[in-house]
């Protein structure tokens, strides 16, 4: 009798310190963009790791963000997570916000301030203003944070737990502090480019294009990405009375971003946004146009911090004419004696013809004359000029019309 007691309190026993030591809890939750339910992020690694830094688990959330871990013992806990879909969101909003927090008008709430840490230093600093201003609008370079940052919650699981406990999490796309993105969209267009208006231009001319925008309230700042025919078209600089005005320029694009810090209520109403300043390059021909687009994440800021939508930006496209020449006809040609030049001018001004020889010496200055704009021709004689037979070539000039200097060649024979 007695070892059939000591046999079932053995069992007891047995099973009590059992239950006691492997009481287990499904620990479930959602992970949130920017800790809102209505914002589920789909396919986030969630990893379970206990206080050894050991993975004891992990799942990806669902299209619910939902994940969920069965059976887990006591002990304590971290959440460690990260995903691989796109980011997104990353605009001027965010840095304004960051501007507004580090002057002491705003204060940024928990998942605010990780995004706001793009430099992934555990504090938010003019650092990472001016990262997102500059390294990320203009020059595209990647946040030291990483792509995604996610709260690590510490969770605890004991026998006040019972047999579930739910724990959310909040996630952001580094640098989108205001939250504004949405996780599997992609960005709309918030900037048309209307091109209503042409500007002729030749090879090699040196140009300047205003842009302009409809929007005739304060502008509290502007991040553009303007794509152009690198091959047609070679930007040289930006030129602007806008002060702090931050750009760079690539092959086929530049990059520019601008936000008023001072709140001066600025307007563009009445005056350009900036100048796009540049040359055509020899590759333009006869009809070829030069038009500018906007990418995919420009935008303009009001003055108040909102991003604005359907803005449209005006500038002219670039043309390319018929190259003129001042020379007309040049004849006869080959010439024994006498011959004919015939030429046009744009506008009034004095004319310069002088005829070189293969060595690039002067031999005659035909022409040097005021003529007034229109069709003109002078006639030379050979004989005059004491030349021999062989090739020459004629040089006019004629400053002040678009075309200033033409060459054309002269055959003598004898």
């Amino acid at each position: 009798m007695k070892t059939k007691i000591r046999l079932y309190f053995a069992v007891f026993a047995c099973i009590f310190l059992t239950s006691s030591v492997l009481a287990q809890t499904d620990l479930s939750g959602s992970v949130d963009y920017h800790n809102d339910p209505d914002i589920p992020i789909e396919d986030v690694l969630v990893k379970l790791v206990d206080n050894s830094g050991t993975e004891i688990d992990s799942c990806l959330t669902d299209t619910n963000g939902d994940y969920i871990f069965y059976d887990v013992v006591d002990g304590t806990y971290q959440l460690i997570c990260n995903t691989e879909i796109d980011p997104g969101g990353i605009d001027l909003a965010d840095s304004f916000l960051i501007f507004l927090h580090l002057c002491n008008f705003y204060t940024l709430n928990p998942i605010e301030f990780l995004a706001a840490d793009v430099n992934g230093s555990g504090t938010v600093t003019w650092s990472d203003y001016w990262t997102i201003l500059i390294g990320w609008l203009v020059n595209g370079y990647p946040f030291p944070a990483g792509e995604w940052v996610f709260q690590e919650p510490t969770v605890v699981i004991n026998s006040a737990t019972k047999d579930s406990l739910v724990q959310g999490v909040g996630g952001s796309s580094t640098g989108d502090v205001d939250g504004s993105f949405m996780p599997g969209t992609k960005p709309e267009p918030l900037i048309n480019i209307y091109q209503g208006s042409q500007q002729l231009v030749t090879t090699s001319e040196q140009v300047e294009i205003p842009v302009t925008i409809d929007w005739p309230h304060a502008v509290g700042g502007f991040a553009l990405t303007l794509n152009y025919p690198g091959h047609l078209f070679e930007l040289t600089g930006i030129k602007s009375d806008i002060k702090s005005f931050n750009y760079e320029i690539f092959d086929n694009y530049v990059k520019l971003s601008w936000m008023d810090t001072k709140f001066s209520n600025t307007t563009f109403d009445d005056k350009p946004l900036f100048f796009l300043v540049g040359r055509t390059t020899n590759h333009l021909v006869n009809g070829q146009k030069v038009t500018f687009t906007a990418g995919i994440q420009s935008h303009l800021m009001d003055g108040k911090g909102n991003i604005l939508e359907s803005v449209t930006m005006s500038m002219p496209s670039l043309e390319g004419e018929q190259v003129s020449t001042l020379f007309g006809q040049v004849y006869p040609n080959p010439v024994k004696s006498e011959f004919t030049v015939d030429y046009k001018l744009e506008k009034e001004g004095q004319v310069k013809v002088g005829l070189y020889n293969q060595n690039g010496q002067l031999v005659a200055l035909l022409l040097d004359e005021n003529k007034n704009a229109g069709v003109h021709n002078f006639k030379a004689t050979i004989d005059s000029y004491d030349l021999n037979a062989g090739v020459y070539i004629l040089v006019m000039e004629a400053p002040g019309n678009k075309i200033q200097k033409n060459i054309q060649q002269l055959i003598v024979s004898k």
